[in-house]
């Protein structure tokens, strides 16, 4: 019996500590959200709780333009995120990125004035302890400027309010013309933005950020050569930091020089072996060189990570199709097709399916879509014109 009262409050104490942090990063959420949709006028502001950008198995809540996700299930559980269009001005970006973490100081103030003024029973006593100590922690983590970035559920990075703070404050020391690129790029003006950054250059403005908004302007427009040439420019101006090796791998991949990229997929998954994207990545460069079983050992702790990754099951799909396993690789194509219909390299990789299954019907009408979505593959426009010559079109 002892056993079980112990085993009951050990799992009272977890779901505690579990209702504590949700609704701290709540509250810190909120905190971001409410000066967020101040500062806008028309898009939605999303608050994300227990998930980084992952929606599915999420109880949503509407309130005007305030929409609210909060994640089921507790196995998948992250902390929170605050998403929205973005803020011009100092002042409101630093209210917008300040606001999280004064929330919570806020918040763990008020436990610790109710415990201090009210003589409640124990119990309630400790329940406001670990809300106190929850919101301290919130507090503490969120405020210290963590050099390490947050991988998002799209692959993308962000990261601690104090590191974006930090940031904030060096970018306003930066000329003007600085926040315009930026500008431009939110917008996916890219050729403004590099015409922006280039002729800050030219006057003498060699930041890292500007290089940043350089090489990601110029890989948008997927023209990597140039991306690569403004990142070996970057790399002669500063020291290069893991996030930025990262992405000089993921240029070498872009340019398919594979054998290059290895070594610094390799290092960064040595740094940061949860790092799913990488990890993606070095599947693909397996594919590429067909060691088809390590290619697929990758993905599959890719999926497992993380079950939205599309263009793993895009992978996966394709390695099964090198195995002649169709069966496997159209289940695997079909799913990341269903899971992201928008993306160029899917339409093309069930296009491959339907050619070896010599379905040259299907097979043209998903290369004819991933040239339309703009795939990275150049050869996309002689796949068609092979399709149209075996349905006797050309």
């Amino acid at each position: 019996m002892e056993v079980v009262f112990g085993m009951l409050i050990a799992i009272s104490g977890i779901l505690l500590v579990l209702t504590c942090r949700s609704f701290t990063t709540l509250f810190h959420e909120l905190g971001h959200a409410i000066p967020a949709l101040m500062f806008t006028e028309q898009s939605n502001v999303n608050v994300l709780v227990g998930t980084y950008g992952d929606l599915s198995d999420c109880f949503h809540v509407s309130l005007g333009r305030l929409q609210l996700y909060i994640k089921i299930n507790l196995l998948e559980w992250r902390l929170g995120l605050c998403m929205h269009e973005g803020v011009k001005g100092f002042w409101k970006n630093m209210m917008v990125l300040i606001g999280g973490p004064i929330a919570s100081l806020v918040l763990a103030s008020f436990f610790l004035y109710w415990m201090i003024q009210n003589a409640y029973s124990d119990g309630w006593v400790f329940v406001s302890a670990v809300f106190f100590v929850a919101a301290l922690l919130d507090f503490g983590t969120n405020i210290y400027p963590h050099k390490s970035p947050i991988r998002l559920h799209d692959g993308t990075l962000t990261y601690s309010d104090g590191q974006q703070i930090y940031r904030l404050l060096q970018q306003s020391r930066y000329p003007e013309e600085y926040a315009e690129a930026l500008m431009f790029l939110e917008k996916e003006d890219y050729n403004s933005a590099i015409e922006t950054i280039e002729r800050l250059q030219k006057d003498g403005f060699h930041k890292k950020a500007g290089y940043h908004i350089l090489v990601e302007a110029y890989r948008s427009k997927k023209d990597y050569k140039k991306a690569n040439e403004a990142f070996e420019a970057l790399e002669k101006q500063h020291q290069l930091n893991s996030n930025d090796s990262f992405l000089k791998g993921q240029l070498l991949m872009q340019l398919g020089r594979y054998e290059e990229a290895y070594p610094i997929i390799q290092n960064t998954l040595h740094f940061d072996q949860f790092n799913n994207e990488a990890r993606y990545f070095r599947a693909w460069i397996f594919l590429k060189k067909d060691i088809l079983d390590e290619a697929l050992i990758d993905l599959n702790a890719v999926i497992y990570a993380d079950e939205q990754f599309d263009r793993a099951y895009s992978a996966r799909g394709l390695v099964y199709l090198k195995k002649r396993d169709f069966e496997t690789a159209f289940q695997n194509l079909e799913f990341a097709l269903q899971l992201n219909p928008e993306r160029a390299d899917n339409h093309y990789h069930i296009g491959q399916y339907y050619e070896e299954k010599w379905n040259y019907h299907k097979a043209l009408e998903h290369y004819q879509k991933a040239a339309d979505l703009g795939t990275d593959f150049h050869g996309i426009q002689l796949c068609i014109s092979e399709m149209e010559a075996c349905l006797g079109r050309g």
